[in-house]
């Protein structure tokens, strides 16, 4: 039984928020408790004080119903489908481990001995992040819901992957002629299989190519403006796959890509061939095509040209590495790429090789 010993509910320094103060005992102990509550109108905060009185905390809540019935349901109102997907999958492959815990005794050492199994089992920096931030996002919603006092992760450290850092992979000088040469040789390959070249020339993701429309075109002043990206995602709540337009991942993302005369001519060229659809490219109904055929496609002209298939987007990957060692100032490229900052680029693509290092060594003189 809780007995309220104080209470007092204000708004914030930055007036964006209410918070209210609790302090009570439990059961007449003599120790003296405080739980804090955050909402959006002193009403909100007052009704969270209401409830935590009247009920206290909910001990047989287990953090699976919690995620299950509250964390994503809200998610999936507030993120993108294709992020929810993922969101979705890291609890389903992970996280799920302590759905079986009752939420307020959660410690800080469960997260922490699932991250450590997944690092011992070669998983990558991303994926072990992806499960830390699930973790510590739903513990912070549970705090916002009155569920739990703290988060249990609170100024706990990402963990590290052990498997090293992947290298891109981007097709040779020799790949790309030999592309070149197949795209207008092979003519039992679909006829969008020339935006291949148009993809090694403008660093486009793949979803960002399926989703041009021929408006996004200014041929008349050479450039393309890139809106969306076309992709097709899970939908694990209807239990079926689907495809849609989606926004760029990042506000960068929106961007207006030059094109060169070879593009340029290039883009002509496809418009020529689908004259009776809106799409910069269409597949053989008139429809957008599918990242998967897209795939396929890029795969059996690869086999065709003996080149190595590295995937979809080692075409990126290619397009913005000759610009690099071309000498084109990094955010430049950062900017025809639609990367978010600076730093993504160079961390992706500037390396120094080892004649660099020895070079620099060489400056050392004892």
């Amino acid at each position: 039984m809780i007995t309220v010993i104080s209470e007092r509910v204000y708004k914030n320094k930055s007036g964006k928020c209410w918070r209210g103060c609790l302090s009570y005992t439990v059961d007449n102990a003599s120790s003296v408790l405080t739980k804090w509550f955050r909402g959006v109108s002193c009403i909100d905060v007052c009704r969270k004080m209401s409830d935590f009185i009247s009920y206290g905390f909910s001990t047989a809540l287990l953090y699976g119903k919690f995620i299950e019935d509250e964390y994503l349901p809200y998610k999936r109102n507030v993120i993108k489908l294709s992020s929810y997907s993922r969101l979705h999958s890291t609890y389903t492959y992970h996280c799920c481990q302590l759905s079986d815990y009752a939420l307020p005794e959660i410690k800080a050492s469960h997260c922490l001995s699932i991250l450590r199994d997944m690092q011992q089992k070669g998983f990558s920096k991303s994926s072990l992040d992806k499960a830390y931030e699930f973790f510590n996002n739903s513990f912070n919603y549970a705090i916002q819901q009155g569920h739990i006092d703290r988060n249990p992760l609170f100024n706990v450290p990402k963990m590290f992957s052990l498997q090293p850092k992947k290298e891109i992979s981007v097709y040779t000088d020799d790949d790309i002629e030999k592309l070149w040469h197949g795209c207008y040789t092979f003519n039992h390959l679909a006829k969008y299989r020339f935006s291949v070249l148009f993809l090694l020339l403008t660093g486009l993701r793949c979803g960002e190519l399926l989703a041009l429309n021929k408006t996004d075109f200014d041929l008349s002043e050479r450039f393309v403006r890139v809106r969306y990206s076309f992709t097709y995602v899970y939908d694990v709540d209807n239990g079926e796959a689907v495809s849609m337009l989606d926004t760029p991942k990042t506000p960068s993302g929106y961007r207006i890509v030059p094109l060169n005369d070879t593009a340029y001519d290039i883009a002509c060229m496809l418009f020529d061939l689908y004259p009776h659809t809106p799409f910069f490219i269409a597949s053989g109904a008139g429809t957008r095509v599918l990242p998967r055929n897209y795939s396929r496609m890029l795969q059996r002209l690869c086999e065709d040209c003996g080149v190595e298939y590295k995937g979809i987007h080692a075409t990126r990957h290619s397009f913005a590495t000759k610009l690099i060692r071309s000498g084109v100032p990094v955010k430049t490229v950062a900017e025809l790429l639609g990367h978010a900052n600076v730093q993504t680029t160079l961390n992706m693509y500037v390396h120094p090789d080892l004649s660099d290092l020895r070079a620099a060594l060489n400056w050392l003189k004892l």
